[in-house]
């Protein structure tokens, strides 16, 4: 968990930029952190991946999650098409398609 804030962190100092902006960010939570991780991104023609249907709730545009003990994914072509991304008919063929 400390792992994953401290990447979350890292990813939005590079995308804000700026010093006061990051010495912010060490007081909030895992959650505050990705949704401002993907609100940033989602702005950007970034291709968003992550765990599980909550990232993808959240506005992630693929996360991996786990059916009958398999790795599988989730795909929200909204979120990629709102930033000019679109996933080729195979690869939607074999991914689960997010319905919000």
């Amino acid at each position: 968990m400390r792992f994953r804030a401290l990447q979350l962190t890292l990813t939005l100092c590079l995308l804000l930029g700026s010093a006061p902006a990051v010495a912010n960010l060490a007081d909030l939570s895992l959650d505050e952190l990705l949704d401002i991780e993907v609100t940033l991104v989602s702005r950007r023609p970034v291709i968003t991946v992550g765990d599980g249907e909550d990232f993808v709730r959240r506005g992630g545009m693929v996360g991996f999650v786990i059916r009958s003990r398999k790795v599988r994914f989730l795909i929200n072509p909204d979120a990629a098409a709102k930033v000019g991304i679109s996933f080729s008919s195979k690869l939607l063929r074999i991914a689960e398609i997010y319905q919000p």
